[in-house]
């Protein structure tokens, strides 16, 4: 009778304890169940954020880009002298856009941290490796706007200086121009040194905004991935 009892006391201690420990599978399951619907949660309005962001940029860099070409055909034409001399007398100020630019700054704050050990976005490893080259052609487009900006600041510059238009330039760009003398305007319209100039700038606008165009190119795909993801 007592071997039963002991038996009894022990079997039902093991089926406690099978009891306990199910209950504390299950336990984990399902939080581990909520952790994960929690990650999803997240990582869809990532996602989400993250395509705005993208789009947002993408429209922006359009703009430059448009603003850079239609610098790109005025530059091109003066240097071919294809431009026409005429239009210098309604608007002097058009020798100055041949050197133009529209600097590109853009900041992705979603697409650093999804590129870093903190991201939230879940899985995906196509994705992340789309938001790798966005990040890799921006910093090429940083590094060509760096040398271009070195380009304006150590030769054109001096050179409107020089020429003193400076000042002009200043007033055209913040479009409260006075009357330009034109006389100097033609003098550095006809200056072969500024023609040299025109071209230098050409050739780095040229490049640049080719990359600008690449990285809205390869924004619009990965916009494109995020909508099928979501």
């Amino acid at each position: 009778m007592e071997e039963n009892k002991i038996r009894k006391y022990t079997l039902y201690a093991i089926g406690e304890i099978l009891l306990v420990v199910i209950g504390i599978l299950i336990a984990l399951q399902v939080n581990n169940w909520n952790e994960e619907r929690k990650a999803h949660q997240i990582s869809d309005k990532t996602l989400m954020s993250l395509e705005t962001e993208l789009q947002e940029a993408k429209t922006y860099l359009e703009n430059m880009v448009r603003f850079n070409n239609q610098v790109l055909v005025k530059s091109e034409l003066y240097i071919y002298d294809e431009f026409s001399r005429d239009s210098l007398e309604n608007d002097p100020g058009v020798v100055f856009t041949f050197t133009n630019y529209a600097p590109i700054q853009v900041d992705l704050p979603i697409l650093e941290r999804e590129i870093s050990s903190d991201r939230l976005i879940t899985g995906q490893d196509e994705l992340y490796t789309r938001l790798r080259d966005i990040k890799s052609q921006l910093n090429s487009i940083e590094n060509a706007l760096f040398y271009f900006d070195e380009f304006w600041n150590t030769q054109v510059a001096p050179y409107l200086i020089r020429k003193r238009v400076l000042v002009q330039l200043h007033q055209n760009v913040r479009n409260r121009p006075e009357e330009l003398p034109l006389e100097r305007i033609e003098e550095i319209y006809d200056d072969e040194e500024y023609k040299n100039l025109v071209a230098m700038s050409d050739l780095f606008n040229r490049t640049y905004t080719e990359q600008a165009q690449i990285l809205i190119d390869t924004m619009e795909e990965t916009i494109s991935m995020i909508e099928n993801i979501i």
